[in-house]
């Protein structure tokens, strides 16, 4: 996260400026060239080039993934959320769902304008060999749309593997809800 922040605060400050960086890895890079795997906002993190899949499943790495990921399940953009998924997943209990249904569950969905999520504890990490992990969290949920409120919390499961050297994608996801409310539809007087 720190590093993220002091390469944020060098693009903004550098911008104009041709400078040369030492990576962590000791090769030197251009100033663009050595902060673009940590300045895409739109995207799941990155490690740098010369990374192994075992750096991506660094419990930093699998926090900020996670994190990217629920912030984009509150976005009004499908794709936000969908980006983050495998072409198949296991999908809430159903084995090798494609990414187009779950696009239209996400997209029914979005009859819940306001949707927010939390993570309301810390992760529990799990590695699968040397190309997947299984991370786990309790999650609070609020969806409203006009006069209807559902809220509640859930253990969420995910699986995540090496999409590539450099980036992560969800290969099953699940949820266990331990608490729900649903209130119900006010009429006006």
């Amino acid at each position: 996260m720190i590093q993220q922040r002091v390469a944020k605060l060098l693009a903004v400050c550098l911008t104009t400026a041709t400078l040369v960086i030492f990576l962590p890895n000791g090769k030197a890079a251009g100033i663009n060239e050595a902060l673009t795997p940590h300045l895409d906002p739109h995207g799941p993190p990155s490690t740098p080039p010369d990374s192994t899949p075992a750096d991506l499943f660094r419990e930093a790495n699998l926090e900020a993934f996670v994190s990217q990921f629920i912030a984009a399940a509150g976005q009004p953009r499908v794709e936000a959320e969908l980006r983050f998924f495998a072409d198949r997943v296991d999908y809430f209990g159903r084995a090798n769902v494609l990414r187009e249904e779950i696009r239209r569950e996400l997209t029914d969905r979005l009859q819940w304008p306001q949707r927010d999520f939390e993570i309301i504890g810390p992760l529990e990490i799990v590695r699968i060999g040397s190309d997947r992990a299984r991370v786990s969290f309790p999650l609070r949920y609020d969806f409203r749309s006009g006069q209807r409120h559902v809220s509640g919390k859930a253990k969420r499961t995910l699986v995540v593997a090496a999409a590539s050297p450099d980036e992560l994608e969800i290969v099953a996801l699940n949820d266990h809800s331990f608490e729900t409310s649903d209130s119900p539809r006010h009429r006006n007087p």
